[in-house]
């Protein structure tokens, strides 16, 4: 007789986790998408109320030292103000911009001494639009900063400010048709730049889910109908096999990128066991990459009970664990792939679902 291989447990539960796990990461990701619509329509109806985008902000933007727009934004939380805030403390971006519906507000350390920068303000100012500017320390330009998304614009006399109209005048022009043509409203802009991205989450998780659902679900289809039915199994009995030599093999490296390039296989250990009765029924078990452990095995010299099942027709045989039988055995490997069936055919479904809501979605909006 000649022992014979299927498809081990441990790939069909790798294949089985790998569609699990896709299943409940795209399930997560279409409840935050749900919760993100939710908070959309509530962020429409009631706006400026209990969000945490300033109602006021209508522009927030940095540059780096090389005068590279870093970062722009239509609207701003307290996290992004923050993060802009901790740059530009730390240098890696020198300039910061922020625009209100009453003022627009910029500090810079281009050109200034160290530890300093330059405020510019852009605001009405006793009947006329200017542009003010002067230089404070760091911490009083973030303060500044601070104050005008706090409360929508700097309260001073601004004594000993420079007047820098002349310089601006774009951009005086801008800010004043921006806060004097339209007036304050609530604007869903950031929610829906959230939404959006959470959509597209969920799509390139859908995309990346695919393909190793069609496998999963070719492979489950094919395992059905490789599924010999029980009455073609001959029980030969329960043996007992010991361990009696370990010896490499090499294997496909299963690993990617750089690694599989330069080692396209690699050896792993293979313990062979066969029994001592007389049958010499065969066994192996592949311990991995580690020689001293499958030797640890074979000297350890530990006996394993197994069913031996012999298939009728062709005269092979296959071991199984010593509890399970010729119905069992064929019982377990029907769920196994009836299962990957499911999961698989379920995910793709759920894909398809998930495709025509963001459709749907795409079409209201």
């Amino acid at each position: 007789m000649k022992n014979i291989f299927y498809l081990s447990g441990l790939q069909d539960g790798f294949i089985l986790s790998v569609t699990i796990a896709f299943a409940v990461v795209l399930a997560v990701a279409g409840l935050v998408f749900l919760c993100v619509k939710r908070f959309r329509r509530t962020n429409t109806i009631t706006p400026g109320v209990g969000t945490g985008t300033h109602t006021r902000i209508r522009k927030v933007g940095a540059a780096n030292s090389n005068q590279k727009t870093e970062f722009l934004n239509e609207e701003a939380d307290q996290g992004d103000i923050q993060q802009m805030i901790r740059q530009f403390r730390a240098g890696n971006w020198a300039f910061l911009l922020l625009e209100t519906e009453q003022c627009r507000i910029d500090i810079c350390t281009w050109y200034v001494p160290e530890g300093m920068c330059s405020v510019t303000i852009i605001l009405k100012l006793h009947g006329q639009w200017k542009a003010l500017r002067k230089i404070f320390s760091v911490e009083q330009g973030i303060s500044m900063f601070l104050t005008c998304y706090d409360r929508g614009c700097l309260y001073e006399d601004f004594n000993g400010w420079y007047d820098v109209t002349i310089d601006f005048p774009g951009a005086v022009r801008d800010v004043q048709r921006s806060v004097d043509g339209e007036p304050p409203a609530a604007r869903p802009a950031k929610t829906k730049v959230r939404a959006e991205g959470f959509r597209r989450i969920v799509v390139t998780i859908c995309i990346m889910g695919i393909i190793p659902a069609v496998c999963s679900l070719y492979l489950g289809v094919q395992g059905i109908t490789t599924i010999r039915p029980a009455s073609d199994y001959e029980d030969m009995g329960i043996h007992t096999f010991s361990p009696y030599r370990v010896l490499p093999h090499s294997v496909e490296n299963t690993s990617t990128g750089r690694d599989k390039r330069l080692y396209p296989t690699k050896t792993v250990y293979v313990v062979y066991y066969q029994t001592s009765d007389g049958t010499r029924y065969q066994w192996e078990v592949e311990t991995g990459n580690d020689k001293d452990y499958a030797n640890q095995i074979l000297a350890a010299g530990e006996s394993v009970d197994r069913r031996v099942l012999s298939i009728r027709e062709t005269g092979k045989y296959m071991t199984v664990d010593a509890e399970l039988t010729a119905d069992t055995y064929v019982a377990g490997q029907q769920k196994r792939y009836l299962r990957m069936v499911w999961l698989s055919g379920g995910y793709l479904v759920l894909c398809l679902v998930v495709w025509v809501v963001v459709k749907c979605c795409k079409a209201k909006e």
